[in-house]
């Protein structure tokens, strides 16, 4: 099926999906029965039975439905799309691949959506809404199903859609790679960021890459290091992956304009890789006046592992006010040994200016001390304990399910029931191991 130029609105494709959902009805007819009416020659009668069979959501109904992915009708095709991204299931993605080929490019840019979500953790009670949404929305962390792989044809389907004519299109598929951490996709992702005519879709290439965060994707982003147009993205995103054979390239963006934003953006680079290269910048830049230079100079010296550093670091750490420097002076410090700082990290996590921050810092110090933060899950604050919880699944460390399985029995129900879902999503990963 043919590409079509245009642009839908992605606003109205998010609130056609939502009706779409609403309008379903129970279904009242057996799978065999619907799927014969996939086949009726009025188009309506095709567009019910694919919203019932969507309804249905068994694995017979998404195999049934799939082929209306070729419909020639578009209002049976949209049907076919909201049901298959609404059943979030591995069967749901041969449909949803072909509805990458059709012809609307909201269709194009829903199944891109429907490809994420089927990789995508349940939301929280009230808050469930579809991948294509946050996607264009991009307000958070997507949490990804660590037990659900990506398929290598999914990773092929979405790096096609990189020269898909609508450049709204390019754009999710290229951040849908980086989201799925689709390591496959690298080079095509490095294409994009070197030659898409849209400077977005390439800035998005670019930050993907650092994303997935592979040796190969880390030496595309160095080749484009000097690239004007993209180098303070390529810049983030080789700090986000802290990858040390960029430390000379960083090194010298630094040097070249020590007060510049572009500077900063390579001091904080420096910083998440550990560089004893940057060791004496790291110094100097604990006096600056910039909270964010010294916050990023206090985690870089951390990262050294040198622990003749720790009375220096104490001593500046008193006499800082500003409570993410604080922080920051923590993390380096349970990075050189002194545990008892733990506490401060751990208990940012119910401040939400010092959250995403302190959810950074727990999952690197949580894998070298998990006893220290395991002890946290009798705190007294609801709010830390279940942001733990999350934290410790994330982390992945099966030495966290005695306990979890421990606070599963905790009072308040809602800690109880997240902790026990932690504990059986660490034991899964551990048997797939």
């Amino acid at each position: 099926m043919r590409v079509m130029r245009g642009r839908a609105s992605a606003t109205g494709f998010a609130l056609a999906l939502l009706a779409g959902a609403a309008t379903l009805a129970p279904a009242q007819s057996s799978v065999e029965e619907l799927a014969a009416r996939l086949e009726s020659s009025d188009p309506r009668t095709r567009r019910d039975a694919a919203r019932a069979l969507g309804e249905d959501g068994s694995p017979e109904a998404v195999a049934a439905l799939t082929p209306a992915a070729r419909d020639a009708d578009r209002d049976v095709r949209r049907a076919a799309l909201e049901a298959l991204a609404a059943v979030r299931r591995p069967d749901a993605a041969t449909g949803l691949i072909l509805l990458l080929e059709d012809e609307v490019p909201a269709h194009r840019r829903g199944a891109i959506g429907g490809l994420v979500d089927i990789h995508r953790r349940e939301p929280p009670a009230g808050r469930r809404e579809r991948a294509v949404d946050w996607l264009l929305r991009r307000e958070q962390e997507i949490a990804l199903d660590p037990l659900r792989p990506v398929e290598p044809r999914i990773v092929d389907a979405l790096a096609a859609r990189l020269g898909d004519e609508d450049t709204e299109n390019r754009r999710l598929a290229a951040e849908a790679l980086g989201v799925l951490r689709a390591a496959t996709g690298a080079p095509a992702l490095a294409r994009a960021a070197a030659g898409d005519p849209d400077g977005d879709v390439r800035r998005k290439a670019v930050e993907s890459l650092g994303l997935i965060g592979t040796e190969e994707a880390g030496q595309s982003l160095l080749s484009m290091v000097e690239d004007s147009g993209l180098q303070r993205h390529v810049v983030r995103a080789l700090g986000r992956m802290a990858f040390p054979p960029a430390t000379p390239a960083l090194v010298a963006v630094y040097d070249g304009d020590p007060g510049s934003d572009l500077a900063r953006d390579a001091l904080e680079a420096l910083a998440r890789i550990g560089a004893a290269e940057a060791r004496g910048t790291f110094y100097h830049e604990l006096s600056s006046r910039d909270a964010r230079r010294r916050e990023y100079a206090a985690g870089g010296l951390g990262r050294l592992g040198d622990p003749t550093l720790v009375d220096g670091l104490i001593r500046d750490f008193l006499r800082e006010e500003d409570a993410r420097v604080q922080l920051a002076f923590c993390f380096a410090l349970v990075r050189l040994g002194q545990t008892p700082f733990v506490d401060r990290v751990v208990l940012s996590l119910s401040d939400r200016r010092l959250r995403e921050t302190a959810r950074q810092y727990g999952l690197e110090l949580a894998a070298q001390h998990l006893d220290e933060f395991l002890r946290y899950l009798d705190d007294p604050d609801r709010e830390v304990r279940l942001e733990l919880i999350a934290l410790l699944e994330r982390l992945g460390d099966e030495a966290a399910i005695p306990k979890l399985e421990e606070i599963g029995e905790d009072a308040d129900s809602g800690v109880a029931d997240r902790a026990r879902a932690a504990a059986r999503v660490l034991a899964r990963r551990s048997e797939a191991r």
